[in-house]
């Protein structure tokens, strides 16, 4: 008891809670790729829906918008207003808006031109932003050593000397693959610390994945079944109805096993499967996550084909509604190979996964949209058919017996419960927490699994498989987990809490 007690309090600041309620540090955002679409869609909302909580935000934040298009004060504002109205989950009053644009500024800037970095200087240099500084790399990622670079360059990124802080935050991928990854890491190096660099993986923000975690090492009455002995094997589903809209460019440059499976699917598994901290610090929980990851068995070229299944949506329907193929999509060429679609097959060599198959589905133009890891049981002596953790798009814990699925409750934080994962990761950053963010022993674990894989389908284009857009995904995929004796689970809600299986 006295572990777990100990265990839960050092978890309380990585659950998103706070013991302390003293007011946060004036600080200044800095959004590089201010105008683009994960801008408009996530980092204006979660500034806004922080600066309205008491506290979160000191009253004294700037946000510097950094685009290379030439807008006015007034076309900015717009920008930005129009945001928080479309993706906002606070809508914003005329007061909370006129209060919250004193906060904006724009500054145009050509990410390449060492020039354009003296006025953001100039801005940062004003006595009401000179202080704590945040810069948030929301550009495509072959900008980040340029940003990078000059930044430190004109003095932006000083390495927190003293009580003033200077934090990056790195959107992903980073990296295209194992060399680019070690690659950039030594180049931005030169520059940052590491306690400076924040990796950005927004399904750490997500409440599912903390209660997760507080299942894992807060509950003792579940703990005893998450081992060999009990598990028959685990389903981890991360699926979106979406297509790829208007994102061609990057996607046919980085397909979906670069785009979701390095990042957000790994982390899912590392949450899921890494072993209690032996030491109750925040370094010993982050190197329990790497050292899972560099536990999964690595994939001999001979096997790729068997155990990673890439896809292609093809013209279907979701939601009744018939949508496009990927190759009909704006901007695709109509010989494209990329894929829309991963299943892998795994194994975690150490002693409480050995001989544990871990399944993994991830794609585009699926039925539903969800996240959700299931733990199928043996016999066990709570006669527990299966646990399933979802992390979206209503975060719960499913405890399945025979027929019946019900939901069990682990009580979270109501202000973290409430905040979206990109308000929480920037309150984070803040904060100074860089337990909810990527280590780069993270990055080269899964860079070095994944790799190999990327060769591999470099020279065998035309092995990928297609499937119709509202299946689960092609033949191939179904077929890996029937010949191993099992089938694939997908929970969707009801109205209470009683839920439906889809097998």
């Amino acid at each position: 008891m006295k572990k777990i007690l100990m265990l839960i309090l050092l978890f309380l600041p990585i659950l998103g809670f706070s013991n302390s309620d003293s007011t946060k540090p004036p600080v200044t955002i800095v959004i590089f790729g201010s105008t683009g679409d994960l801008t408009a869609r996530k980092l204006y909302p979660a500034i806004y829906n922080l600066s309205l909580e008491e506290k979160e935000l000191n009253e004294n934040f700037s946000l510097i918008g950094v685009g290379r298009r030439d807008l006015s004060t007034q076309d900015f504002y717009d920008s930005v207003h129009e945001s928080l109205h479309k993706f906002s989950r606070n809508k914003p009053s005329e007061e909370s808006w006129n209060s919250f644009k004193q906060h904006l500024v724009y500054q145009k800037a050509d990410f390449n031109l060492e020039s354009d970095y003296v006025g953001l200087k100039e801005l940062l240099d004003q006595p009401d932003r000179k202080g704590n500084t945040i810069f948030y790399l929301a550009t495509d990622s072959s900008y980040f050593p340029t940003i990078i670079h000059n930044l430190y360059k004109h003095g932006l990124v000083d390495q927190n000397e003293g009580s003033q802080f200077s934090r990056v935050i790195i959107e992903k991928p980073f990296g295209e693959d194992l060399d680019s990854a070690i690659e950039l890491q030594g180049f931005i190096s030169q520059f940052l610390d590491e306690e400076q660099i924040y990796r950005m993986d927004h399904y750490l923000g997500k409440e599912g994945m903390l209660k997760l975690m507080k299942l894992r090492f807060e509950d003792a009455k579940f703990e005893s079944l998450f081992d060999q002995k009990y598990v028959s094997n685990i389903q981890m589903t991360l699926s979106e109805t979406i297509g790829i809209s208007t994102r061609a460019n990057f996607y046919e440059k980085t397909g979906h096993l670069r785009d979701v499976v390095q990042n957000h699917a790994m982390q899912l598994l590392a949450i899921a499967t890494m072993e209690p901290p032996l030491d109750l610090k925040i370094e010993e929980i982050l190197k329990e996550k790497a050292k899972v990851l560099y536990a999964i068995r690595p994939y001999l070229n001979e096997e790729i084909a068997q155990n990673v299944i890439r896809g292609q949506y093809s013209p279907g329907v979701i939601d009744e509604k018939p949508v496009n193929g990927y190759r009909d999509e704006e901007g695709v060429p109509k010989t494209s190979q990329i894929e829309t679609f991963v299943q892998a097959k795994m194994f975690i060599d150490n002693e409480r996964w050995s001989g544990v198959p871990i399944y993994l589905k991830s794609g585009k133009r699926l039925p539903q949209q969800t996240t959700q890891v299931t733990f199928n049981l043996k016999s066990n002596p709570f006669q527990i058919d299966a646990i399933t953790i979802v992390i979206q798009p209503k975060s719960q814990v499913l405890i399945t017996r025979g027929e019946i699925t019900e939901a069990y409750e682990i009580p979270m934080d109501p202000a973290h419960a409430r905040r979206e994962a990109y308000e929480n990761l920037i309150l984070a950053t803040v904060e100074g927490d860089q337990s909810h963010f990527v280590t780069m022993d993270e990055v080269l674990s899964t860079w070095s699994l994944l790799t190999p894989v990327l060769k591999l389908w470099s020279t065998t284009p035309e092995e990928v498989f297609f499937y119709e857009a509202g299946q689960w995904g092609p033949k191939a995929a179904e077929q890996q987990i029937q010949q191993d004796g099992f089938q694939w689970k997908v929970f969707n809600y009801k109205i209470n809490n009683t839920i439906s299986g889809n097998k």
